[in-house]
Order: structure tokens, then sequence, then C-alpha cells
């Protein structure tokens, strides 16, 4: 089956696209076919929403996630595929497969044949062609490990998983210019488990990004950290102040002590970005929320300035 993931900007080179995932039964070598043809198309200007697809267009972040059944003979067995853009840098591409038995799964990215490949498995392979370059990144659970292979045509890795489902694979496509200097840092904070859930972190000179992803259950603890919702991305700026949060049907986040938001429903989509002393809310919002507002003056919700209320270092905003 077939997935395409397109990051589009102008100046900077389309890396990776239509990356081929092959999927068999173990003992089996015949792949499992999916009930007809699904392609998860990401865009930075947004594509259309498609049946079975929960999209979000923010301002700091752009998510868009489909499922679908794999296999025609066994309609519980479910591919779910999400990718979160992080404007206007790199995008984290998380598949999900559900359902029963045991397989073996092949990840095959495909790049330029004059493309370099280098890096390792823990540290992640770096990309470099004579138009720019990526950082890819792939951890998750049942992996047998990543490759790096020539063809006559074409350059490419290839990450191998193995064993009983569910199985979950996250990709960090991280684009770059040939020429610059930067340097990113990855930090695993939660090994993937089998039901899902997983946390990292990316590390930056000017910032650091910090994702989970809950298990089934749908919570996450970590030392300083604790949510329930199902995806979470925190931006923290070189001094350590929140800079930007993405939530994922979350209903609340506790950090370092801090109530970043918290509401008595699930929120199905969240995105906070803290501009001095103007916070800026986007999502489907209902009921009474708290925000983390230390030093806020003033909040626009949807692009509207709104009326909230305080209570010491948070504001509560009702819908």
């Amino acid at each position: 089956m077939k997935r395409s993931v397109e990051q589009q900007e102008k100046g900077r080179p389309l890396f990776f696209k239509d990356p081929l995932i092959t999927l068999r039964r173990e003992k089996s070598e015949e792949p499992l076919r999916p009930s007809r043809p699904l392609q998860t198309v990401f865009s930075k200007n947004g594509a259309p929403p498609s049946p079975g697809t929960r999209t979000f267009l923010g301002e700091e972040v752009d998510y868009v996630e489909r499922e679908e059944p794999i296999d025609r003979a066994s309609p519980a067995c479910r591919q779910k595929r999400s990718v979160l853009f992080v404007k206007p840098d790199y995008s984290i591409v998380r598949d999900l497969f559900s359902g029963e038995g045991v397989v073996n799964i092949d990840w095959l990215h495909s790049f330029a044949p004059q493309a370099r490949i280098e890096g390792n498995l823990a540290e992640g392979f770096h990309i470099t062609t004579p138009d720019g370059r990526l950082w890819l990144v792939a951890f998750g659970t049942h992996m047998k490990g990543v490759e790096a292979r020539l063809k006559s045509t074409e350059k490419q890795v290839v990450v191998r998983s193995a064993g009983p489902l569910p199985i979950s694979l996250t990709t960090l496509l991280y684009p770059d210019d040939a020429s610059s200097q930067s340097r990113y840092d990855f930090k695993s904070l939660y090994f993937p488990s089998i039901e899902g859930g997983s946390a990292f972190e990316v590390l930056t000179a000017t910032h650091t990004d910090t994702f989970l992803f809950a298990p089934a259950r749908k919570r996450l603890a970590l030392s300083n950290v604790r949510f329930e919702g199902e995806q979470l991305f925190v931006r923290r700026d070189y001094v350590g102040e929140i800079a930007r949060l993405f939530a994922l049907s979350g209903r609340f986040c506790y950090w370092e002590g801090k109530t970043l938001f918290e509401s008595a429903q699930p929120v199905p989509f969240l995105e906070l970005s803290y501009r001095g002393e103007i916070l800026h809310v986007r999502g489907t919002l209902s009921g009474p929320i708290s925000f983390y507002a230390d030093g806020v003056e003033e909040v626009h919700v949807n692009g509207e300035k709104s009326y909230f209320t305080r209570d010491r270092d948070r504001l509560i905003l009702h819908f």
C-alpha cells in the first residue's frame, strides 16, 4: 500500500514522497491487500478533508489523520496514519497497525540516486543531495532494524518491524538547506509500548520540542509531565518558557507543577501560541477551559479578542 506525505514550500526540495509499506502475515509471502487504495496527502496549505480523516489547520501546526482496513479478509486489521506538521520546519509521521496476528512490515523510503545517506538507528539518518538535506529518525515497536541500500535508479532507507499486532512506527522528517550549519538532536523519553505510547524530544539551538503519544488508555505520565489525551506537542524556547502547544483530544496537561491546560471534557483540537503578553488560542472549544498564562494580558480565540477571568497564574475561558 502507498501513502503520500508531501511538504511543499518554495525554495525547499521535496525529499520524501510515496513511502511504500509492505505488510505480510507470518509465514506468508503474499502481502495483505487494502480494501481500497488509500492516500493520506498532507501539505502546508492543507488538503481538503476526505472521509475517515481528522484535519486541523492551525497557525503553528497542521494535523491530518486517516484510518482504514488493511486486509480485505480481516476488517479488524487496520492502519491509522497521522501527520503533524510543525510549521515551518518538519513533520512527524505516525503509523499504528492494529488487529490480531503476527506480521512483518517494511517501510521503504526512496531518494535520488545521488543522495548520500549517513547515520544509524540511534541518532537517525542524514540524507544529503546537491539541493538540500533531510534528517530522518525512525522508532517504534518490534523493530528489527534499519538499512540503507543502493538500487540502479534510487537509494533507499528500509525500516523493518516484525511481531504481533499492534505495531507502531513514528518517523521524524526534518528537511534543511544543504549549506545550513544547524544541529538537531533527538532524545527518547518513553520507549514505544505495544499499546502505541511513546515520547521524545527534538532539541535545537533555539528551542526544545517535546512530543507525547498516549497509549490506548489515553494517559501518559513522565517524571515531569502528566497528560490525558491522544497526542501532545510542546515547544519551549531557549530559556525554557512555553512557546507553543498542540493537543489532540486533550483533557489536561500538568507540566513541571504547572497546569498548561485543563478541561472537564476532552478538547478535539487545541493550539496555544504565547507571544509576549498575548496568548493565541485556536481549536474546537466548549465549556470552561483553564490555561497557564503567567504574564498574559490579552487573549485571542480563533482570531478574535476574548474576555477571560484570572486565577493566579491561570486564566479561564468560558465557551
